[in-house]
């Protein structure tokens, strides 16, 4: 996906709207909000995309927010969109562009998978670095290789995760970090994804040549609400969510 303007394009189209999005960056503004009680905080983006959580913490009072992206398309797309500059950089490079201890909170939603695991803990320190003392890093992947599928294909995801497998590879990267807390989602529409990957996954290996296309893609407005709704219910839900497509992890300094 690094190079895929198609990609960037349906993410541009679809991410103030399509279920996924809205949860994830529904689970982001809650992160934050019970974080801090001041909207004045410093945020990084990291692997902003086309933009669409930049521009969604703006709309709820956030205005100290930054964002940089590798794809110059996507940077372009994100700075349309938001009035604010993003740059381009990659993951590798923002410890050498941002000063230490510049931000109170620092996400980095669905980039990680394109870090070779050997490089993943100097990476993450390199964050860590980055955020100040009583900030918050957030971080999003792709979740459990039994949901990969044409989605994977398409936006080249190397590898699913769990929270055990990110918690080893990342072990010493945070030094001082105060807690750590994660869940799996979508919890309650498990099935219906993995059922869906699957079946994706059988017509990859019977047809080879077939169309490769990811799961980004707005559904008819009727279901993509009742997605919505369910795995916003399914937060509230009281016991661990131990499966889903992703996994959504916050780490408090």
């Amino acid at each position: 996906m690094l190079d895929s303007h198609e990609e960037y394009d349906k993410m541009n189209q679809t991410e103030s709207q399509l279920w996924w999005y809205k949860n994830l960056h529904d689970q982001v503004l809650s992160t934050l909000q019970n974080k801090f009680r001041s909207k004045e905080i410093s945020i990084l983006d990291a692997a902003c995309g086309t933009g669409g959580l930049m521009k969604r913490l703006m709309n709820d009072g956030f205005s100290n927010v930054q964002g940089f992206d590798v794809s110059p398309y996507a940077a372009s797309l994100a700075q349309s969109k938001t009035g604010k500059e993003v740059n381009v950089l990659n993951l590798k490079e923002a410890s050498a562009f941002y000063r230490p201890a510049s931000f109170d909170a620092i996400i980095c939603n669905d980039a990680l998978y394109f870090i070779e695991d050997t490089q993943l803990p100097v990476l993450l320190a390199q964050l860590w670095n980055l955020l100040k003392p009583g900030g918050v890093l957030v971080i999003n992947l792709p979740a459990f290789q039994m949901f990969s599928g044409m989605h994977d294909v398409s936006v080249a995801i190397k590898e699913r995760w769990t929270y055990s497998k990110f918690n080893k590879i990342a072990k010493g990267a945070f030094p001082d970090a105060l807690s750590a807390t994660h869940t799996y989602w979508p919890f309650l529409l498990s099935p219906l994804i993995l059922s869906a990957r699957g079946w994706q996954r059988l017509r990859l290996k019977m047809k080879p040549g077939a169309e490769v296309v990811s799961d980004v893609e707005l559904p008819p407005l009727a279901l993509n609400k009742i997605f919505y709704n369910l795995t916003k219910w399914e937060s509230c839900l009281p016991f661990p969510k131990w499966i889903g497509s992703s996994l959504f992890i916050v780490i408090h300094r």
